[in-house]
């Protein structure tokens, strides 16, 4: 309200120093038409120039400013705690004027910087010794699977040289047996009893091996639905992510328009109220032609001149409200500009952490996704194991049941005695075969587990080292996160003392202590040393 009153004030001081010079010059100009018809019969003086100075005096009615002026406009938001100065006190440049409560600030300020030194000693722990030991320990836990790995194929190969001695053992007891068992033609019952008990016993472990199959391959495909249904949902938490990223900078890009659209409308005033200048003045100079024209013919020019005079009236009507509106674009200004940039800092903050939420979810999806996979892979290879173990069932009872009908063959022409001993023999071949052959399976699973025990740790090795990368580049994307916004809480303390601009005098202060500004309140301090 004051600011408009004293624009009034100027423009009407503006008109009566227009109408003061107009006055001048209608006297100035009648003097000297007077003065000129009057020289006409006057008698003529001359005198002997001199050289000397001329002075030249042009009185002038107006405003005294300073050159330089410091303006503060504080947010209606923040109440003042303080103010130090008033009206036509000296004051230095850099002098605090008032002071705007920064307690939440200074709250924050010592909140995140206890939160950056837990994170700055955290991510020193993750960097330090105990990673090392753990990397450490699970590569001597690869080394001991190794060692493992080595005693089973050494017992395996062993189990298999222990199978020859044997076959070997085996295969004199049968032989002489059936030299026995061609003079032991009454044990052709016993070896057709034989006979049909090898095909119940071929016909079983046929049944066993096609169950175990089928159980494998019903696991398998399990863990295929079971991958499936991880890439969905690995799928939903990466595009949920995503979308929450795409948010994050929807709102960024919304807050940068505003905080945009602010300087767009105060440069649109001050271009308005520049062009309006410019129009006043060529006004002012087209009024001063027509002047000269219209003292030279009052009649002819009578109608121009008066439509110059109204165009420089509507030309400084038009500064006038260019200054009003200019006025009310720098209150807009200056009420929403440290909102809409906060709206910015805050949407960037968004931006940043859905970032990180992104990169964390596909991390954590890849490593479901191998988990997942892996044990797909073990199912498959458990399917093709079963399905070896069903041919070498079929195979071994194919084998045993042709020796039967070869030991009934012979038992027809063998006596009672060698049927025995045949029977006792083929016994305890078997007895010993299978025993051998449990061996050479145990030392082939013990390799088998061995392997994948190994495979596992090496994985779980590599899976721990890139986590633990993970979690320190992690934690050191929070310290960089708690530093930013330690140096903006920073910054919003430094701001929240209003200080001079200049060296001057404090010509004025709206603000008062222990209350909120009003919108357009002003702290202003004028330059001291040059006027204009």
């Amino acid at each position: 309200m004051g600011k408009l009153k004293a624009i009034i004030f100027k423009s009407k001081k503006s008109i009566i120093v227009t109408a003061v010079l107009l006055l001048t010059l209608l006297v100035g100009g009648g003097t000297a038409y007077w003065w000129y018809q009057n020289a006409q019969v006057q008698e003529v003086s001359v005198h002997t120039a001199w050289k000397g100075q001329l002075a030249k005096y042009v009185p002038i009615t107006g405003d005294i400013e300073a050159s330089s002026r410091s303006s503060l406009f504080p947010s209606p938001t923040a109440k003042i705690v303080e103010v130090l100065a008033e009206e036509g006190q000296a004051v230095k440049k850099g002098d605090v004027l008032a002071r705007i409560d920064a307690t939440e600030y200074r709250t924050q300020l010592d909140k995140q910087a206890i939160n950056l030194a837990n994170a700055e000693a955290t991510l020193a722990y993750l960097s330090g010794s105990s990673a090392e030991m753990d990397k450490a320990s699970s590569q001597n836990a690869v080394s001991q699977a190794g060692i493992a790995l080595e005693t089973a194929q050494s017992n395996y190969s062993a189990a298999q040289g222990n199978l020859d001695d044997i076959n070997t053992l085996n295969a004199n007891a049968i032989s002489q047996a059936n030299l026995a068992l061609e003079n032991a033609q009454s044990n052709y019952a016993a070896a057709v009893s034989n006979l049909s008990a090898r095909g119940t016993l071929y016909d079983n472990a046929v049944s066993q091996a096609q169950i175990a199959l089928e159980s494998a391959q019903s696991n398998a495909a399990a863990l295929a639905d079971k991958l499936h249904n991880v890439e969905i949902a690995n799928a939903n938490a990466v595009g949920q992510a995503e979308l929450t990223l795409e948010n994050a900078k929807a709102h960024y890009w919304i807050a940068k328009k505003n905080l945009d659209d602010l300087d767009n409308a105060l440069h649109e005033a001050e271009c308005a109220l520049d062009t309006a200048k410019a129009t006043y003045e060529s006004a002012k100079l087209n009024l001063d032609i027509v002047k000269a024209l219209y003292d030279a013919d009052p009649i002819l020019y009578a109608l121009d001149y008066q439509l110059a005079q109204q165009a420089v009236a509507a030309a400084e009507t038009a500064v006038w409200n260019a200054e009003l509106a200019l006025d009310s674009a720098e209150m807009g200004y200056q009420a929403g500009y440290a909102a809409a940039k906060l709206a910015v800092i805050d949407a960037e903050t968004a931006v940043r952490s859905a970032e990180i939420a992104l990169s964390n979810a596909e991390n954590a999806a890849d490593a479901e996704y191998a988990a997942a996979a892996k044990a797909v892979s073990d199912s498959e290879a458990a399917v093709s194991n079963a399905e070896i173990a069903l041919s070498n069932a079929e195979s071994a009872g194919s084998l045993e049941y042709a020796a039967a009908e070869k030991a009934v063959s012979d038992s027809e022409t063998a006596v009672s005695n060698a049927e025995i001993s045949v029977s006792n023999a083929r016994s305890g071949a078997a007895v010993k075969y299978e025993a051998a052959i449990k061996a050479i399976s145990d030392g082939e699973k013990a390799v088998r587990s061995a392997g994948i025990a190994l495979s596992n740790l090496n994985t779980t090795a590599t899976f721990s080292s890139a986590t633990a990368e993970e979690r320190v580049s992690n934690q050191a994307d929070q310290i960089a996160l708690l530093k930013t916004d330690i140096a903006y809480l920073n910054k919003k303390i430094e701001e929240s003392e209003l200080k001079a601009n200049v060296d001057g005098i404090v010509t004025k202060i709206d603000v008062v202590a222990n209350e909120y500004p009003q919108v357009g309140d002003a702290i202003i301090v004028d330059g001291a040393t040059e006027y204009v």
